[in-house]
């Protein structure tokens, strides 16, 4: 963006094609990066996804599927943007239910730490990883903590979770009892 001498108010990524929920989605998703991205380059920034619950391949949704996605990403917009909401390194992750016809409503989550991952071994030089969650999630198989970005949209609502770029450290008293008993060679 500063390579470009942009400086726009707000910055959205996305509608990314499928959803990005949950903890372990924040540090994996391109359309997440890029908001994140942003952020250290001094801009708000909104990133959005579209939970498909049919699967996301081979499935691909029409211009009228997202449309509800655009007036939901176009309101907080420009709401974020005239009421200065987002502070320095923040921004809100955006996850929305694919759907025509009804009027989901938009509610404040927290990533959900569910993560159904594991993985087998093919042979001796290859294992391949499962995740349960996006196969429980299609069959409607899955419910979640309320209050997750996952449970919302499962649910078919909005979710809007208001995340900061920057990790806040862990004061761990513990840690720091094993540092210091640290002996170097």
């Amino acid at each position: 963006l500063k390579a470009l001498e942009l400086k726009p108010d707000i910055v959205i990524s996305g509608c990314n094609r499928g959803a990005n929920v949950g903890y372990y989605s924040l540090g994996r998703s391109g359309t997440i990066s890029a908001a994140i991205e942003s952020t250290f380059l001094g801009f708000p920034s909104i990133s959005s996804s579209l939970f498909i619950p049919l699967g996301e391949y081979p499935y691909t949704p029409s211009p009228d599927e997202y449309a509800h996605a655009a007036n939901a990403i176009a309101y907080l917009a420009q709401n974020v943007v005239e009421s200065k909401l987002l502070k320095e390194m923040e921004y809100l992750n955006v996850n929305l239910p694919m759907t025509t016809n009804a009027s989901p409503n938009m509610l404040l989550t927290t990533p959900s730490i569910l993560c159904e991952m594991d993985a087998h071994s093919i042979n001796e030089h290859s294992a391949r990883v499962n995740d349960e969650v996006w196969a429980k999630m299609r069959d409607s198989k899955i419910s979640d903590s309320p209050g997750t970005d996952r449970q919302t949209v499962i649910d078919g609502n909005i979710s809007i979770s208001h995340l900061s770029s920057i990790e806040k450290p862990v004061n761990s008293a513990a840690l720091s009892s094993v540092l210091s008993s640290y002996q170097p060679l």
